[in-house]
């Protein structure tokens, strides 16, 4: 099972920027992206593609947590949520 796909985009200006708040100027690329998808056997899910790590990130945010349900985040990993995507390794965010 998956759910939307999600382009990736060129920042052309404005990477920094963008983490400060401001404006930037980005363009969708389409040849790659990715989206969430849940695993028939969550245990076979390959580390890099699991989301716990970044779970436990934004466990340790204070402003996300108030917007997120953390719990049901991390319930959804437990039942083989990843994110699977054909960006290259060391490329994006």
């Amino acid at each position: 099972m998956s759910c939307e796909y999600f382009y990736a985009k060129t920042l052309l200006f404005g990477e920094y920027a963008i983490i400060k708040g401001s404006e930037g100027l980005a363009l969708p690329l389409k040849m790659y992206g990715g989206n969430l998808s849940y695993s028939i056997n969550p245990s076979e899910i390959n580390k890099e593609l699991r989301l716990d790590d970044f779970a436990d990130y934004l466990s340790g945010s204070g402003i996300v947590n108030k917007a997120l349900d953390i719990s049901r985040l991390k319930a959804d990993i437990g039942r083989g949520l990843y994110f699977d995507s054909n960006i290259p390794s060391g490329h994006g965010v």
